[in-house]
């Protein structure tokens, strides 16, 4: 399912903004209200989905302990690092490897370090363009 063009859009200003420096998340949630409504999230499903956001530092304010100061600021060059240090690819053929057989792919999934949103889908047109990976069915194994 796609999003709309303008929701898109918005969302891409948001990610803009927020790699300009910290926002706390009611002036997110004041200013992208139109966007909040348009996908149907609550509150909390924005606080969720910011939390979620690859590169992003969550600022909590010490005297707030039920999380009503919490601001967000996206680390672009952060981000890009982790994306840079980490190859699907290269982890299956080392999980591969260290299992010394062939593997399914949910297996796999499951072997894959924490922080990382994959599927099989994923892993299965990864390991189908990679050289050093067969994939038969569900199973990868070596080339």
């Amino acid at each position: 399912m796609s999003l709309p063009t303008h929701l898109a859009r918005v969302i891409k200003k948001l990610h803009r903004e927020l790699a300009h420096g910290p926002v706390s998340l009611s002036q997110l949630w004041q200013d992208y209200i139109a966007l909040w409504q348009g996908l149907g999230w609550s509150e909390a499903q924005v606080r969720l989905y910011l939390c979620c956001l690859s590169g992003v530092v969550v600022m909590r304010e010490a005297a707030s302990p039920n999380h009503d100061n919490i601001s967000f600021h996206l680390q672009r060059a952060a981000a890009q690092a982790l994306v840079a240090q980490f190859s699907v690819a290269d982890e299956l053929v080392a999980l591969l490897r260290q299992a010394g057989r062939p593997m399914l792919l949910a297996q796999l999934l499951a072997k894959m370090p924490p922080g990382r949103v994959l599927t099989e889908a994923m892993l299965r047109s990864v390991a189908a363009a990679d050289v050093r990976l067969i994939l038969a069915g569900p199973t990868v194994r070596l080339a």
